[in-house]
């Protein structure tokens, strides 16, 4: 599964994609990467779904900013990060 960067609000997003068919974003639980997902458990979803799993920011490969750490600025980069990636 190759990484991938998108910018968003001027962070850096690590993500994922693997798979085919609709999209399906998994979002890891508070300060855990996308690696914590199984692998076992991403290929089994793959079979059905277009899987993209991301490093929320502060996490895994993304940008770890100092500020912007809030829930809702996190609820609108992935708003934002689902048109930044067309």
């Amino acid at each position: 599964m190759a990484l991938h960067h998108v910018k968003v609000n001027g962070v850096r997003i690590a993500y994922r994609v693997q798979g085919e068919g609709p999209p399906l974003v998994l979002v890891m639980g508070y300060r855990l990467s996308s690696s914590a997902w199984p692998p076992t458990f991403i290929e089994q979803l793959a079979r059905r779904f277009t899987v993209i799993t991301l490093d929320d920011r502060g996490t895994g490969l993304s940008d770890k900013p100092v500020t912007g750490m809030r829930s809702p600025t996190w609820h609108g980069m992935y708003a934002d990060s689902s048109t930044s990636s067309k």
